[in-house]
């Protein structure tokens, strides 16, 4: 029977594994395909205990890039998550221990022929190894036993990891292919593929230390339950003063240069390079040579039956080897279908049996190229990659939003939590504008910033009451400074003689101003707005007790989304010269959607800070979401979205947060002449009596405005 049991990615991931499964734009994809990517780098850093970035393959084959990057593959298959892990932990013990074991690997493959004792390339010759193939029989054993040594450490390391550990050997090595091939005996022959499928399945249940002359032999060198004794190897140290003091070594073992950059240390080979010769010389002398015109049931005549280590293919997929992709939802627990049975195998066809040689062949190759570090991995495009990065720097997140008002319908709203010019560049935005890839300047955001500075340094000398402190002097008091007009009263016997000072200073304002980035609000409407809250952010630099943080809302598609772009506390001033003139309003106006998803970050510090909520936007709200895995279209507007936005508006108020919403309208008009009219009922429903008209541009207005809310308590 199938075990059902959920991977175990899915204890981490969360909902994130399912709104993967339902990813409905390539936004959505690339966003959780981020939240992925940061998950697998927690485990990684957590079991290194090293900062590693882990980036997606672009295109390498490489288990790094060289250095100290984890690449791992950009899959879209949520059954693969816990493979993905094991993956990335793997390689990342080999960026914290394998560095010098590969830089000595990465120099041998330019020279291997220098690196061949003479006795193993004699060995190598007798059957048709020439001295190249002896260097990359030797090259691929090294790899293996340190692959081994590395997950053993990995395995030891974090017990609680080992499930993906079992997933990445499941995925990558176990298949009922591979199964069937360790015990049949048309595959104990023991030609030099047959070699390599025993030693690279020698930790599989079905590995028999017996199938092959000379087998048991390699087991006892590899001695694979202890294989971290070469922990304690001589290091394999790069080239330096020592290498030049001993000549006659590195001549030896043709390091005659110090361009080779290897150095043995203590002039002791290592000994996982003494076992990986000594295994190649038990295969050379137990190989026997399969003669390619043999007929097909010996080994279908195929001189690849002598080769050892094959390389994949040019553009070879291994997608239709059954098992070696793990199940998917309901199919297994993650361990593979091909685990080894006590079945006996069956007499196979002569056509049977070649199929199955060319399946084993094909395993091996992926085999070799995992052991190598060669594995294909899926690459994103350039673009794609390109968006996660711009989506990681902006610390973006994927929120989901959902209300009886709107039928309990989710929707699912991007929160960026950190704008800058790269995340602007993102194409589902909604709050900027690309044109032939580069980003636009919008001509209503430059006059903004200049009319908004010179608006700001007057608004910060009118907003006042954030910078006065009140000087409270309490006389007669029996300890503090010495109040001079006391001093007549000594003669009464009065000890009362000193004075304290008390300064008095309102509690510190924080303030989240939220604009509407629709494509309503275009024209004169953004540019007031922008200007406004420009001044806002120029006052806040100016005033030490005056924090803001600015986001604009919009939507892309049927995706809400909200950015902050500009902290007081965070960011400089000049960000606001360099940013602001590429944000544009181009999108829906999702805004109850956006507080929601916001609620977390307006409602921090609410006990410690006065808090206020400001409103920039210039009616109802209007979006429309949903209509997928039959997920019903909801229209985000009129009295349900209204009614939605109140909610969210009052959920701020009862929680401490005081609420200010200017309307903005193109053409100034005063509060009377908005007293008919749906947008002005529309806009009082939501926000109540904090809904407030007023001139953007005048300065008085504003700064009374203003005042009046901080100095409420």
């Amino acid at each position: 029977m199938a075990n059902t049991r959920k991977p175990w990615s899915s204890y981490w991931m969360g909902s994130a594994l399912d709104r993967y499964r339902e990813a409905e734009s390539d936004a959505e994809r690339l966003m959780q395909l981020s939240s992925i990517r940061k998950g697998i780098a927690n485990f990684v850093n957590i079991l290194t205990g090293t900062d590693i970035p882990v980036k997606f393959s672009s295109g390498e084959m490489s288990y790094t890039d060289g250095q100290n990057v984890v690449v791992i593959s950009a899959r879209n298959k949520p059954g693969e998550f816990d493979a993905q892990v094991g993956r990335a932990l793997h390689e990342a013990t080999h960026v914290v221990r394998s560095q010098r074991v590969f830089a000595w690997l990465r120099h041998f493959h330019r020279i291997p022929t220098r690196f061949v004792d003479q006795d193993l390339a004699d060995a190598g010759m007798k059957v048709g190894r020439d001295r190249v193939k002896v260097g990359k029989d030797l090259t691929l054993m090294v790899n293996f036993l340190e692959d081994r040594r590395n997950d053993l450490w990995g395995y030891k390391q974090a017990p609680g990891y080992r499930p993906y550990y079992d997933s990445h050997y499941s995925q990558c090595f176990y298949s009922k292919e591979i199964d069937e091939a360790l015990h049949h005996p048309k595959f104990r022959i023991p030609c030099m593929k047959v070699w390599e499928l025993h030693i690279l399945n020698m930790f599989s249940a079905k590995a028999d230390a017996d199938a092959l002359p000379g087998l048991r032999k390699v087991w006892e060198i590899i001695d694979l339950p202890n294989i971290d004794r070469h922990d304690d190897d001589p290091k394999w140290e790069p080239w330096e003063e020592g290498a030049r003091q001993n000549p006659k070594l590195g001549e030896a073992y043709g390091l005659d240069s110090p361009k080779t950059g290897i150095h043995y240390e203590d002039s002791v080979l290592p000994m996982m390079l003494v076992d990986a010769k000594s295994v190649l010389r038990i295969i050379y002398d137990n190989a026997v040579v399969i003669d390619p015109n043999a007929p097909p049931e010996d080994h279908g005549g195929d001189s690849e039956m002598n080769d050892f280590g094959a390389e994949p293919q040019p553009g070879e997929e291994f997608s239709d080897l059954e098992n070696y992709d793990m199940p998917g939802e309901g199919e297994g627990d993650g361990e593979g279908k091909g685990l080894p049975s006590d079945k006996p195998f069956k007499p196979l066809t002569p056509e049977e049996m070649k199929k199955l040689i060319d399946k084993v062949k094909k395993a091996l190759r992926r085999q070799a190229a995992e052991v190598m570090g060669q594995a294909k991995k899926d690459s994103l495009s350039a673009e794609d990659a390109e968006t996660v990065n711009h989506l990681e720097a902006s610390d973006a997140e994927m929120r989901e939003v959902f209300d009886a008002e709107l039928g309990n319908a989710k929707c699912k709203v991007i929160v960026y939590k950190k704008v800058n010019e790269d995340t602007l560049r993102i194409p589902s935005l909604g709050f900027s504008t690309i044109q032939q890839g580069q980003l636009q300047v919008c001509p209503a955001s430059v006059k903004a910033v200049t009319d908004g500075k010179i608006l700001g340094n007057l608004l910060a000398h009118k907003i006042r009451v954030m910078n006065d402190e009140g000087i409270v002097r309490v006389s007669r008091q029996k300890q503090g400074r010495f109040d001079k007009r006391l001093a007549a009263s000594i003669a009464v016997d009065n000890d009362n003689l000193f004075f304290k000072t008390h300064t008095a200073q309102l509690e510190p304002v924080m303030v989240d101003l939220s604009i509407d980035a629709s494509g309503s609000m275009a024209g004169e409407k953004w540019q007031k707005a922008m200007t406004l809250s420009i001044a806002l952010a120029v006052a806040a630099a100016k005033i030490r007790s005056f924090r803001i943080r600015i986001n604009v809302r919009a939507s892309w598609g049927d995706t809400a989304n909200v950015g902050v772009i500009y902290d007081s506390k965070r960011d400089h001033i000049k960000k606001i010269d360099t940013l602001f003139k590429y944000i544009s309003p181009n999108g829906g106006t999702p805004e109850g959607l956006c507080y929601d998803a916001m609620s977390k970050e307006l409602l921090e510090e609410i006990k410690q800070i006065r808090r206020f909520f400001i409103n920039l936007s210039d009616g109802e709200p209007s979006f429309g979401f949903g209509g997928h895995n039959g997920q019903p279209h909801v229209g985000y507007y009129g009295p349900p979205a209204c009614k939605h936005t109140k909610k969210q508006v009052d959920k701020l108020r009862q929680l401490g947060v005081r609420i200010m919403s200017f309307f903005i309208c193109e053409h100034w008009q005063n509060a009377s002449q908005l007293n008919t009219g749906g947008l002005h009922s529309q806009f009082q429903m939501m926000y109540g009596t904090d809904a407030l008209y007023i001139n953007p541009s005048d300065i008085t207005e504003i700064a009374f405005s203003l005042n009046k809310k901080f100095l409420t308590q």
